[in-house]
């Protein structure tokens, strides 16, 4: 398998300078999802190195994955923007409702769109107005 392909993308989660996030996508998710976790601990470690060969890194301790595509309630689905969508659209089903009905998700962050990441942000952001409208009251 060629895991450069099969982790499709990396990012320094906002605010954790210590958390490495990395996706998997398409055809790679499912063999990477049944992969034991020393074993993608292992892969890691080594694009890290084939990345940084001149930088003394230390091997990743541990790993903390969803197995999206095997959950019963998901099966590996996400939110995506259709052909025609834009960030707009996203900005407009992330709007309150008079400040009395907040949205929030992975659908509603265009940055993180389709990620549990996405959906935690947004999940945060949000709660900080809905305190800020209560605290404004």
């Amino acid at each position: 398998m060629d895991f450069c392909r099969a982790l499709d993308n990396f990012e320094k989660l906002p605010n954790h300078k210590n958390i490495l996030l990395a996706f998997t996508v398409g055809k790679y998710s499912e063999l990477i999802e049944k992969l034991e976790d020393d074993c993608i601990l292992d892969i890691i470690s080594e694009l890290i190195e084939k990345c940084f060969p001149h930088v003394n890194l230390p091997r990743p301790v541990k790993i903390m994955r969803s197995r999206w595509l095997s959950n019963a309630f998901t099966r590996g689905s996400y939110s995506y923007l259709k052909v025609g969508s834009t960030v707009e659209d996203m900005d407009e089903m992330a709007a309150s409702v008079e400040d009395r009905l907040f949205f929030a998700g992975e659908a509603t962050i265009y940055k993180y769109v389709g990620t549990v990441h996405g959906a935690y942000v947004s999940g945060y952001d949000e709660a900080k107005r809905i305190l800020s409208v209560i605290n404004n009251e």
